[in-house]
């Protein structure tokens, strides 16, 4: 179903708008058909093949107290320029990022418990818009990477050096 998913996506996010322009164009309905299937079914085989989820999800253990944790997340949070939707609960950060040239922007969440020997973190990153057919750069991962970095206390020259777009 995933594979069929993505063909309908990328036929209705390039192949019709393509393909009613070429039979306009031309005036032949067959023209503006075959400008629509056919790149839309060389485009979502590329997709296939490069995609990669969409999304990114890692876990740790971080040896510091959750409240020190909670404050790495914040930090690192305004450092990419989220925008901090909920601190309401005691264990979930929720926040999202603006879109820039490399993606619609992200939801990314973060949980925060409390373990015996530190903290259990999970962080997760996904695209705001995930009718788009393609991952483009895995803007998500970078997100979650950056932001286990910063849980960890890998705060030198990185939260201050973040790449917002």
């Amino acid at each position: 179903m995933r594979v069929v998913s993505l063909y309908l996506k990328v036929l209705l996010w390039t192949g019709v708008p393509s393909g009613v322009v070429a039979g306009l164009v031309s005036g032949d309905l067959w023209t503006g058909l075959v400008v629509a299937v056919v790149p839309s079914a060389v485009l979502g085989t590329v997709a296939l093949l490069l995609q990669t989820d969409l999304g990114g999800e890692q876990s740790v253990r971080v040896k510091a107290e959750p409240a020190v944790v909670r404050q790495r997340v914040l930090e690192a949070l305004r450092a990419l320029s989220a925008r901090i939707e909920t601190t309401d609960e005691v264990d979930r950060i929720a926040a999202r990022t603006g879109m820039s040239w490399q993606s619609w922007g992200e939801r990314i969440t973060v949980d925060v418990h409390p373990a015996s020997d530190g903290t259990d973190v999970r962080v997760r990153s996904a695209p705001k818009l995930t009718s788009m057919p393609y991952n483009y750069g895995s803007k998500d991962h970078r997100n979650v990477e950056y932001l286990v970095n910063a849980v960890n206390g890998d705060t030198a020259g990185r939260i201050d050096q973040a790449d917002p777009s």
